[in-house]
């Protein structure tokens, strides 16, 4: 019963520290993290892409910006044949990150 208490405080604690704009500017550092090493070239083979590529999907998508949505279209369809990949694509969504930012 004790640690069952004890669990519940330190739960309740961590939830007080996470609001919604702590929780958010996180998922903008773990996205621009994701498409950094991307557009550093770090993504070469098509496999790795496609994990980063759900990672950013989902990052984006809990994000709601309809901008970065659009340029993470473009990088789906960059991955639809993996003969077209260019670890490039990432560079543009990250800029696109970073005008958004700047906005």
């Amino acid at each position: 019963m004790f640690h069952d208490r004890a669990a519940l405080l330190y739960i309740r604690r961590i939830e007080s520290r996470l609001t919604p704009a702590k929780i958010h500017d996180q998922q903008r550092q773990l996205l621009e993290e994701v498409l950094n090493t991307g557009a550093e070239g770090n993504y070469l083979d098509y496999v790795s892409a496609e994990q980063a590529f759900m990672a950013v999907q989902m990052l984006v998508i809990e994000l709601d910006d309809p901008e970065l949505e659009a340029e993470l279209d473009a990088l789906a369809n960059s991955l639809d044949n993996d003969e077209r990949y260019r670890p490039s694509q990432f560079t543009r969504l990250r800029a696109g990150l970073k005008s958004n930012d700047e906005t």
